[in-house]
């Protein structure tokens, strides 16, 4: 690709670019709040720590901005603020998540059990 190209094509996809980066700014300060909260509770901050909330945070506002923008036809600023907000919460999410696992397997090893020891 010449540098002709690369620029007709940021040219053409300017308003995509300028969304991605706005949700990226938007999810990322989100993400920082939930870690500002966090270390004020007394988790020890880590870059391993910072980079597994950084990547949960993205994947749940992935998640709410599927379901807002492409499945709601919300506007695109709310649909940001609500990744933001839920992204700054997908601890919340994480714990559920795990408990709806963890139910899921107590109870698919209790369906075991009593098909192996009737």
């Amino acid at each position: 690709m010449t540098k002709q190209q690369i620029m007709e094509w940021i040219t053409i996809h300017s308003k995509q670019i300028l969304d991605f980066f706005l949700f990226l700014i938007i999810v990322i300060m989100g993400a920082i709040v939930k870690i500002i909260k966090q270390v004020k509770q007394g988790v020890k901050a880590s870059w391993k720590w910072f980079l597994a909330e950084a990547i949960v945070s993205v994947f749940v506002a992935l998640l709410v901005y599927g379901f807002f923008d492409q499945f709601l036809h919300f506007n695109k600023l709310f649909t940001y603020m609500v990744c933001a907000w839920c992204g700054s919460f997908s601890t919340i999410f994480h714990k559920r998540m795990e408990d709806l696992l963890g139910a899921f397997f107590d109870k698919l090893k209790q369906l075991i059990n009593e098909k192996t020891n009737p």
